[in-house]
């Protein structure tokens, strides 16, 4: 077999419901040195069979070997043993002459002193470090030349190597072509006539896909094996020069690279930290240990599907095996039949709506709460005559309210012995002291000493002294309105409150617990998960648009530079190579986008802290865990970092992908 053969190629395309046949059937056979001319009018298909030759394009039909073996099918130019040059040059703008031709030598792991050599020999080697848009026609015609021959091909391409150059430098071309077909194989596409006559070798004509001359040459010349290794040292020049070029895309990109991982950072922030906050911010109530307590019981309504819910105070059996349960609980009977927990009330000579009146079991606060104290001196407790109110009572009255004096009058109604006594609750509760709580859903409350009640309601006589109205709640049925239908309950140790918490979520059929701080716990956690909903929902739209924004800006870079792309792949970069240089820049700008949203998040948590602080009253409800994640000492540091890179890589690549079906052929065309 000969040193280069083309048996029975074919090329047909596809369009509409018919095609084109751009070539039929050739079959060729080339010396191992000459020039060989291709010539034939425009669309003849004279580039078609040199595109497939090269291997820029593959063949419908039929085979091209070379050196007895068939041609790489993988990638252009036969195994990188071939060289091409241009119509139009297609040299990479903004490179110096010498680093556009040592460019393949850069790609095979090699230095460039053969580059230096070529120049020199065609008089081009005082422009070797001139940028080659600085250049004629003609010098830039002669770089590609030298580029093509820089690695020593045993063939070289040339596709109408005049045809962007003016007579003189077209035949200064061509003269450097025949004396290269001197020693090795150069196979011209040309429509010049005159040129072709002059220094063509042997011609092929072509007209309608068919060759008309074919040239068969059977010289069986050996050719030595490629060693052809591609490097990827020339990759990062190129990464940073599309950076530059792209320079308003990627920066686009890097901001928005910036919301998308500070929206992660913060929310996983948010995840860590709220439960936390919240934990250490409940604790700020005077209500966080007390509790009610009612017995229940359903009750069937014949012939209906309909229950009943009754509430009775608890029994002493009942209340003594659910008292186990904490170490240290106060189990007292409900009063608030004559001291409600909502009532108006009379301060400065002006009546004022009603508000929360809770029992506290110490008023003084020694046990809980001083330090929640934020105006004012603490009650003494000697008697039923002080009281602490919180921050939202105090704006109600202009924040000055310690030393006021409220007045409360509740009349109730007693039957006794089928006779109804009323009975007047009448109390002086002088504001000793302001409390800062914990302000998520709270209202304004009135702090009062319990103790001290049941030792004022035993003073207050009920019909006619007999008894006092103390008395009455004690010895009332669990279903009297007397009872109010429950017992209260104070802890001591804050461990019990937890212990409470996990009774109450666990429950029971037969007691009914009313929990102000479980209530607010239950409430704040629903607000918490729907705002977590709606965050990881946010979180999820910031990273897919990030990932649409550098998935669409690396394929725009690409498209955008594409012809250069394909010079790449036909001086001998793979295509792998040359998408590497567009998913590396929106990997980089990903990693740049994480680093600099892990150094502005601090400021951010600051920020959205402060924000939430106001919605919530929480503190620090956004805890980014830098330091430890999952038990690993800064993992989310690196782990952002990481996801950043493989998320860049994929959003570019993904796109990409569906690039590759593009003939390199089309790519190579100019727009």
């Amino acid at each position: 077999m000969g040193f280069f053969v083309a048996k029975g190629i074919s090329k047909f395309y596809k369009a509409g419901t018919g095609g084109v046949h751009a070539l039929r059937k050739c079959s060729l056979s080339f010396p191992s040195k000459g020039l060989i001319a291709i010539k034939g009018k425009s669309g003849s298909g004279k580039s078609t069979l040199l595109n497939i030759l090269a291997g820029i394009e593959k063949p419908t039909t039929g085979t091209v070997f070379f050196g007895g073996k068939k041609a790489n099918e993988k990638g252009p130019l036969l195994d990188g043993r071939a060289g091409m040059v241009f119509q139009h040059y297609d040299l990479i703008a903004g490179e110096s002459v010498l680093r556009n031709v040592s460019l393949p030598l850069s790609m095979r792991g090699k230095g460039n002193r053969r580059a230096k050599k070529l120049l020199r020999d065609f008089g081009l080697g005082a422009f070797a470090h001139k940028d080659v848009a600085t250049l004629s026609g003609g010098e830039k015609q002669r770089v590609a030349i030298c580029r093509a021959l820089v690695h020593d091909p045993r063939v070289v391409f040339a596709d109408e190597p005049t045809g962007a150059l003016d007579e003189k430098n077209g035949i200064a071309a061509m003269d450097m072509l025949r004396a290269i077909g001197n020693y090795r194989l150069v196979i011209v596409v040309s429509h010049n006539e005159e040129l072709i006559q002059r220094y063509a070798d042997a011609v092929i004509e072509i007209a309608d896909g068919v060759v008309k001359t074919p040239l068969l040459v059977q010289s069986a010349v050996p050719v030595p094996k490629a060693s052809f290794r591609r490097s990827s040292t020339w990759l990062p020049r190129f990464i940073f020069r599309n950076i530059r070029r792209n320079l308003l895309k990627d920066v686009v990109c890097l901001l928005s690279g910036i919301v998308g991982f500070s929206s992660l950072l913060l929310s996983i922030g948010f995840f860590a930290g709220n439960e936390v906050a919240f934990e250490e911010e409940q604790t700020h109530s005077l209500l966080y240990p007390y509790s009610s307590i009612s017995e229940r019981t359903v009750i069937e309504v014949p012939g209906s599907k309909l229950t009943l819910i009754k509430k009775t105070r608890p029994s002493a059996t009942s209340m003594t095996g659910f008292a186990t349960t904490f170490a240290s609980p106060i189990v007292v009977d409900d009063l608030a039949y004559f001291f409600p927990a909502s009532m108006t009330y009379e301060t400065d000579g002006q009546n004022w709506e009603p508000v929360s009146f809770s029992p506290v079991w110490d008023i003084t606060l020694e046990t809980f709460g001083k330090e929640m104290v934020t105006q004012g001196e603490l009650p003494r407790g000697e008697a039923f005559n002080e009281c602490v109110v919180n921050e939202e009572f105090a704006h109600r009255h202009g924040g000055k309210v310690v030393g006021k004096v409220l007045s409360v009058n509740q009349r109730c109604t007693v039957q006794l012995e089928g006779k109804t006594h009323e009975v007047f609750v009448e109390a002086e509760l002088i504001v000793r002291c302001v409390v800062k709580e914990f302000g998520f859903l709270n209202s304004p409350r009135v702090y009062y000493s319990y103790p001290r009640l049941e030792k004022a309601l035993e003073g207050l006589p009920v019909g006619g002294g007999e008894s006092n109205a103390r008395e009455l709640v004690a010895w009332a049925e669990s279903d009297s309105p007397y009872s109010n239908y429950s017992s209260l309950l104070f802890l001591q140790d804050p461990n019990d409150v937890a212990r409470l918490f996990e009774w109450m979520e666990q429950g029971d059929e037969s007691l009914d617990v009313a929990c102000p701080s479980y209530v607010l716990r239950s409430s704040f956690h629903g607000l918490s998960q729907a705002f977590t909903m709606s965050l990881s929902l946010f979180v999820g739209i910031a990273v897919l648009g990030l990932c649409l924004i550098l998935g669409m800006s690396s394929l725009s870079s690409f498209v955008s530079g594409k012809k250069e792309s394909a010079v790449l792949m036909v001086l001998g970069a793979k295509r792998s190579q040359v998408f590497s240089i567009y998913v590396a820049e929106s990997a980089l700008l990903c990693f740049l986008s994480a680093g600099a949203s892990l150094l502005v998040c601090p400021l951010l948590e600051r920020l959205f802290n402060g924000i939430l602080r106001g919605k919530f009253d929480v503190s620090s409800i956004i805890r980014i865990p830098y330091q430890t994640l999952f038990g690993l000492p800064f993992s989310l540091i690196w782990g952002c970092l990481l996801i950043a890179l493989v998320l860049g890589g994929i959003a570019a690549a993904l796109p990409m992908a569906f690039h590759r079906r593009i003939p390199l052929s089309e790519e190579l065309r100019d727009e």
